[in-house]
């Protein structure tokens, strides 16, 4: 209960950003099981979510974007979409700005356990369902559904979980509710 009273008084000291350690000498399953998640999508994998290990110790500015930072955002829910997010991210060109990927998401759930919802856009995994679609005139065409799938913290049933957001969308159709935080990496923060 102290440690998360301090992390918490930490983020609001840091107005938004962290800094974390990104040597990954340990294994993808060994960062996993590391941020201590009551349940874990069982397609977030090192198949899916490729990174290599390093013996190099990388210290990486977190910027955390969130789109609607007051507290009747839950009564008044809005959408914003993907194509909104990746634009307020690389808006500063100067600055470099570059969403996070899944080692920046594992480290930060290991460390950070009060940040949620978090989601990581560098890293997505694509792929395909099959689908019967049958039209009005009975006949039935086989098809192939595409889904972006994105991993990402949340909180839900009382605990912390690390699962995936699927979207049945193209990109520009991706509609993300205004409480998510969006990590970024700061290139000039480093």
């Amino acid at each position: 209960m102290i440690e998360r009273f301090r992390q918490a008084r930490a983020m609001r000291e840091m107005w938004g950003s962290i800094t974390i350690n990104t040597r990954h000498d340990r294994s993808f399953e060994e960062l996993v099981a590391a941020g201590n998640y009551a349940h874990v999508d069982k397609d977030i994998s090192p198949e899916h979510f490729p990174f290599p290990k390093s013996d190099n110790d990388a210290e990486e500015q977190i910027v955390f974007f969130r789109f609607d930072h007051r507290r009747f955002s839950q009564i008044f829910k809005r959408v914003v979409t993907f194509k909104e997010i990746i634009g307020r991210i690389h808006r500063d060109k100067a600055r470099g700005y570059l969403p996070i990927g899944i080692e920046e998401l594992l480290t930060i759930g290991e460390k950070f356990t009060n940040l949620s919802p978090l989601v990581a856009l560098a890293a997505v995994w694509k792929y395909s369902i099959p689908n019967v679609i049958v039209t009005s005139s009975g006949k039935r065409i086989n098809a192939l559904i595409m889904v972006d799938a994105f991993p990402c913290i949340f909180e839900a049933d009382g605990g912390r979980y690390l699962g995936l957001r699927r979207f049945f969308a193209p990109p520009e159709a991706q509609k993300w509710e205004t409480d998510w935080r969006f990590g970024a990496i700061d290139n000039l923060g480093r």
